[in-house]
């Protein structure tokens, strides 16, 4: 976009910006269910291989139907575990994905014209949520180029939110930077 068509936001509206931005980074995260697996998983295995030995030094033995499906509990715990808390994707970043693209969905329909409040409140979750750092890593939410035509109407204002919040939040880019390609 050449720099003398860029939007810009007028001051009431950058300060709502701001505000909105500061309200969801003041949400609690999502809860995580990846360490509760992790956990449920340890305790599977570890119970697996002690559970034998500490009832055989307290003198107890159970009958092969309990034995069984007390094997089969463990089991279902260790897989269980293993599955969400190693092979899906985190809660985290499942969040993040709803939030962007529920944004865009709404933005898309409602964005060049809708109720303005509901407008910034979109535009700064998309922002928000376009990326996830979960951990050692940051993925992306969306697909920038795809979001950018999905937008249409609307991208000229999300990219002035977006300036916005990169001069007073420190946001990393998002649309504004690929205008040109």
């Amino acid at each position: 976009m050449p720099a003398e068509f860029e939007p810009v936001l007028p001051a009431s509206e950058h300060l709502a910006v701001i505000d909105e931005w500061k309200r969801l980074q003041d949400l609690p995260p999502p809860r995580e269910r990846r360490d509760i697996a992790i956990v449920t998983a340890l305790a599977g295995i570890v119970l697996w291989f002690v559970g034998p030995f500490l009832l055989r030094k307290l003198g107890i033995e159970l009958p092969p139907g309990v034995r069984m499906a007390i094997n089969v509990g463990l089991i279902a715990a260790i897989v269980w575990g293993v599955f969400f808390g190693f092979i899906l994707v985190s809660s985290r970043y499942s969040h993040a994905r709803y939030k962007a693209e529920a944004a865009v969905a709404w933005l898309g329909e409602n964005g060049a014209g809708g109720d303005p409040d509901e407008k910034r409140r979109q535009a700064v979750t998309l922002l928000f949520h376009a990326s996830c750092s979960d951990g050692p890593s940051t993925t992306n939410t969306i697909d920038f180029e795809k979001t950018r035509t999905h937008l249409g109407g609307a991208l000229p204002y999300v990219i002035a939110v977006e300036r916005a919040l990169r001069s007073h939040a420190g946001i990393y880019p998002v649309f504004s930077d690929r205008a040109s390609k």
